[in-house]
């Protein structure tokens, strides 16, 4: 992404001293245009009938009183300085002119100047700075305003902070100043107090009087701060001069303190500065129209006429309302019904309606083919998420959770959603759908919670050296003897508890490329979601929290890397390792000697060298997974129910009537007590959601009767649904070249020394992260393409296209796939053809600085194979494994491919700089080439821990078991999250993907049930809200409440009612959150 980017230091910095100044932010053409338009704006004023309202900063000054200064949200309004007039005459005093009178032109240029639309709105290094900031979830312009500082009259702007004048509750102004003229200490530059946003407090507002004009609140409790400050005064000597240039940019802290001098000079001193703040955009139910939504007290307010949201998107969303009525004329007639219904219930009625009709009849244009947090990824920061932005800003509420080992909080008792699985997936979608407190949700883990295993867990690491396979972190599962590979038996970890595998992996971070992704939509021609590229990056990003790597070392490593191509405020904290081993340095030069790009793999196209940053807090340097990013941190939250140490055994089914059958909740027993232990029930109300992941899923599908009919029958199982679940089976396999290194280079391997392991975590333990081996990960990676490792590539591409057809007969007879399944295994086929004669990633490549106390090894793993496995019950009893068969090497394709890339890494170890410390071949051994290397492949290579599509998500034509909304074939409430559902493989590791899925899955559901939030998320404050009282709210949001119903409930002044809108002002977040219904709010803020 273009435009002006801050640094670490930067941010660092404002954080500090609670304003930044960035010099030649824009340049003097962007200058010269808005310093122009501005004296326009002064040439264009009349003073005919005008009222002559002077503006003035200061708590003693009843200034600005008039309806003149309080309704210009929605005109441009002139304001003048309090020395342009003669006190005697009151007219201007000798020697100023209308031009030069003014002080202030405003509120609302952003909305209402097309050149300063243009500029604000319009700005990618605006948007990049706001957004890197961290200092709003979604910030939104509340007021924008040209100041003059007329020569030798411009008024002295006595010591204030932002947060005063711009009420919100918590404060959370942050100004934008841009300076259009040199701005110095004799023309009224700024003044600062550099940290006073730290220690000063907000004691009073500037507010909106109930009875008219404006005046000055000071807030409970901060009487005796008030008078301190009064008492004491501010020492100018602590202020610090920012004198500028024009171009320049000053961010400003809405608390620190900061002030201006008297324009002495006979020069102008033109800024143009607009304020951003936290707050939320509601409908007005006057018109149904989006409208930003403040506080009563606020001195400004929005109107109709200008809601403060940008007016090119009203008009673009105006225009999608009328293709949407084109569409389905139901749309025109809903809303005249609308328009009959008293205000108080519109947001229900509308909310009923308009958002299942939305996904009836999605557009694919592109605000409606984001689903809806997609819409909500078109603001500037992107999409909301329950970790804190930045610490100086406290406009976040924590979210609650509940994590019991008791199964009587469950057993017979019902929630809205239920959740199998607290993996990776699972507890990302637990979290988001209980946002809001009306809605309840239950999640059922068989493992633990991890706080056996912490350190195991947190510290990088150990994931390598002290990991936690084997464990009872561990599933521990097995394949099968694997025919073409020799018949070996591989180990197959798989998380068991709280994060799942986002607790157990080796932390990478990594998405795949544009046409990866994109193939998801191919293979689903009448989809009716979008799982291509802008979608599931979206999404990834949604979950992103990434910090980039500091300028040493990303200098020192030269580590490429882009933010702009990653979420940067979502709970997962993504950076980079701390400590890098020296040797490290040589990876990226040694590709660019081989003619390979350095890029940030995130960019959409991953074929050269990159860094993978890692699921990394670099604040303590320690993992973080999906319990850590989205559960553990928050407080108690009363509607979310985590059950560790329970498996969920089976579905329960409150109808199996052909092709619409109905669960009603699952079957579950302690994980200890196994098969003989008691058997324990919970009830959905909405929906049942697997997110057990690619193994677990379709085992207990298959042990629910949602299966191949030939597998449940020979079990004695009843066929709820005949679907090809367990099929599809693809998993990236790999192995390595190892190396021995040269006297005097530091590895891993360090660390296999007791006195050096505890040493290091000495340090560790101690905070010296970048001193300290323990902090390290397998970062250094790189994808080639086919044609990088083959010169002959186009020959290999034609084999294999001309093949396909013996390909598929080949597989079918071995595997005796159903026909559906081996339909999609072609499709499939013709696409990963199409790949090898592209850019795309057959094989990734890692610097592995581990093998034996004094080695190193680069990995090669099969990003696309051909194979295609299974996974079976082959028992009615849910604790007995299923069958495992990633069939490795079943189609001769994989062998050869990464045949080709352990040649192509050892080439790469004997490249300048890499053969600096790689010395000689430890395994398979210089001399090991042909078929010899293919056995040691065969015996040496196991899982990537990347397996997807048992529960493809396809056609039922391809042998797909769920569709696009990823509810499961056959059934009206069943639906699967996590990576299981992904139909093809994608060159890069999966957790990234299956947040993503997590956090779009999470928005399809709850439009799809389109109940009515309450006004927030949960809190420490929240009321409660017991399973009963779920039923009855979200039952009074159902497609199926009519509005009389809802009526009803309002008279009756239940709680529902009161979530439902009744009382719209104390509820509207939702709006936002929802997309707005119809999808009226395409954007609500600043773009």
């Amino acid at each position: 992404m273009s435009g002006y980017h801050l640094t670490e230091e930067q941010i660092n910095k404002f954080n500090s001293d609670g304003y930044l100044v960035l010099p030649s932010f824009f340049s003097k053409s962007q200058t010269d245009g808005l310093l122009n338009r501005a004296h326009k704006l002064l040439s264009d004023f009349s003073l005919e009938g005008h009222p002559m309202t002077k503006f003035s900063t200061g708590e003693s000054v009843d200034h600005v009183g008039d309806d003149y200064f309080l309704d210009s949200g929605d005109k441009i309004r002139y304001f003048f300085e309090e020395g342009a007039f003669d006190d005697d005459t009151k007219d201007f005093r000798s020697g100023v002119s209308k031009e030069t009178s003014i002080n202030k032109i405003g509120h609302a240029l952003h909305e209402l100047d097309d050149v300063y639309r243009e500029f604000t709105l319009r700005n990618q290094s605006i948007k990049n700075v706001a957004k890197e900031l961290g200092a709003h979830k979604d910030p939104k312009v509340l007021q924008s305003m040209i100041i003059c500082k007329q020569p030798k009259i411009g008024g002295k702007v006595p010591v204030h902070n932002d947060s005063t004048f711009l009420y919100t509750d918590p404060p959370s102004a942050v100004g934008f100043w841009f300076a259009l003229e040199k701005c110095t200490p004799t023309n009224g530059c700024l003044y600062f107090k550099p940290g006073s946003h730290k220690t000063s407090k907000v004691h009073s507002r500037f507010v909106r009087l109930p009875g008219g004009g404006t005046g000055f609140e000071t807030l409970p409790g901060m009487e005796q701060a008030k008078k301190q400050e009064e008492e004491i005064g501010w020492d100018p000597e602590n202020f610090v001069c920012e004198e500028c240039d024009a171009g320049t940019l000053v961010i400003i802290h809405g608390s620190v303190a900061h002030r201006s001098e008297h324009n002495y000079s006979d020069k102008s001193r033109f800024i143009y500065t607009f304020h951003m703040i936290e707050s939320e955009v509601g409908l007005n139910p006057s018109n149904f129209q989006p409208i930003f939504v403040l506080g009563e007290k606020n001195w400004l307010q929005p109107t109709e006429a200008m809601p403060f949201i940008d007016v090119d998107v009203q008009a673009q969303r105006a225009r999608k309302m009328e293709i949407r009525q084109e569409i389905h004329p139901a749309l025109a007639a809903e809303e005249r019904k609308i328009k009959e219904i008293p205000p108080s219930l519109r947001i229900c009625h509308a909310q009923k309606f308009l958002i299942p009709l939305l996904l009836a009849f999605r557009l694919r244009v592109r605000v409606y083919c984001l689903s809806l947090s997609a819409l909500l990824a078109l603001s500037l920061v992107g999409s909301t998420t329950q970790a804190a932005y930045n610490p100086n800003y406290a406009n976040k509420a924590l979210v609650q959770r509940s994590i019991v080992t008791d199964p009587s909080q469950l057993d017979g008792k019902s929630f809205d959603f239920l959740i199998a699985g607290g993996g990776t997936a699972g507890l990302a979608l637990a979290a988001r759908l209980s946002e809001w407190s009306n809605v309840t949700v239950a999640l059922i883990e068989a493992g633990g919670d991890g706080s056996n295993f912490k350190d195991r867990i947190d510290i990088p690491g150990y994931s390598y050296l002290n990991g936690l396979t084997g464990s009872d972190y561990d599933w521990k599962y097995k394949t099968v003897a694997q025919t073409d590979a020799l018949g070996t038996v591989k180990s197959w970890p798989r998380g068991k508890g709280l994060g799942g595998s986002s607790s157990t992996n080796g932390l990478f971070w990594s998405r795949g490329s544009v046409e990866e992704y994109d193939s998801w939509n191919t293979l689903n021609p009448n989809g009716t979601e979008d799982w291509g590229w802008e979608a599931m990056t979206a999404y990834i990003n949604k979950a992103e929290n990434f910090t980039a790597p500091p300028k040493w070392q990303t200098d020192y490593y030269d580590i490429p890397y882009n933010v702009s191509d990653h979420g940067t405020v979502g709970p997962i904290k993504i950076g980079y390792c701390a400590y890098m081993y020296d040797s490290v340095k040589n990876w990226v030069p040694a590709w660019v000697n081989l003619g390979k790009k350095r890029l940030d793999a995130h960019s959409g196209a991953n074929v050269g060298v990159s860094f993978s940053p890692s699921t990394l807090n670099t604040e303590n340097s320690t993992r973080s997974d999906s319990q850590a990013g989205y559960i553990a941190p928050l407080p108690p939250r009363s509607n979310l129910v985590i059950l560790t140490g329970f498996q969920v055994t089976a579905i329960s089914w409150n109808s199996t009537v052909a092709g619409n059958a109905v669960s009603n909740g699952f079957k579950f027993k302690s994980t200890a007590g196994g098969n003989e232990g008691q058997e324990y029930t919970v009830t959905a109300n909405k929906e049942v959601i697997l997110s057990g992941g690619t193994v677990n899923t379709p085992q207990v599908l298959q042990l629910s009767g949602v299966g191949p009919s030939s597998v449940l029958s020979n079990l004695g199982i009843n066929v709820v649904s005949d679907l090809p679940v367990g099929y599809g089976l693809q998993d990236h396999v790999s192995t390595a070249v190892k190396f021995n290194t040269k006297a005097g280079t530091l590895t891993w391997g360090n660390l296999i020394n007791a006195d050096e392991a505890a040493s290091n975590l000495e340090l560790y333990r101690a905070g010296n992260y970048t001193g300290s081996q323990w902090s390290y990960v397998n970062e250094a990676t790189g994808y080639v393409s086919m044609a990088d490792i083959d010169s002959d590539y186009t020959t290999y591409v034609a084999t294999a296209t001309a093949a396909l057809d013996q390909n598929i007969k080949d597989i079918t007879s071995w595997q005796n796939i159903p026909d559906n399944v081996a339909a999609g295994y072609r499709a499939q086929y013709e696409i990963q053809n199409s790949w090898l004669g592209k850019d795309i990633g057959q094989l990734e490549i890692i610097l592995s600085m581990l093998n034996g106390m004094n080695g190193a090894g680069i990995q090669v793993g099969l990003q696309h194979p051909y194979s295609r496995g299974s996974i079976m019950i082959n028992s009615t009893n849910p604790f007995d494994y299923p069958a495992i068969d990633p069939n490795y090497f079943g189609m001769g394709y994989d062998v050869d491919i990464l045949n080709k890339g352990l040649e192509w890494a050892r080439t790469l170890g004997a490249t300048d700089p890499m053969s600096t410390f790689i010395a000689d071949e430890t395994l398979p051994g210089a001399n090991v080439t042909g078929t010899d290397l293919n056995t040691f492949i065969y015996t040496s290579s196991g899982t990537e821990y990347h397996p997807l599509g048992t529960c493809a998500m396809l056609p039922q034509s391809s042998g797909g078991v769920v569709d696009t909304t990823l509810k499961v074939y056959g059934t009206s409430n069943v639906r699967v999250v996590d990576c299981s559902i992904m139909p093809m493989q994608i060159s890069a590791h999966l957790m990234a993907s299956a947040y993503g899925v997590a956090e779009k899955a999470a928005d399809m559901i709850k439009a799809a049930h389109a109940y009515v939030p309450p006004a927030s998320v949960t809190s420490s404050t929240s009321s409660f809200v017991s399973t009963s009282a779920s039923k009855t709210t979200t039952q009074s949001a159902s497609a199926s409440t009519t509005v009389a119903t809802a009526a009803q409930a309002a008279a009756s002044g239940s709680e529902s009612a009161r979530v439902s809108g009744a009382s719209r002002s104390e509820h509207v977040s939702w709006v936002f959150a929802l997309g707005a219904g119809a999808g009226v709010i395409s954007w609500l803020a600043i773009w």
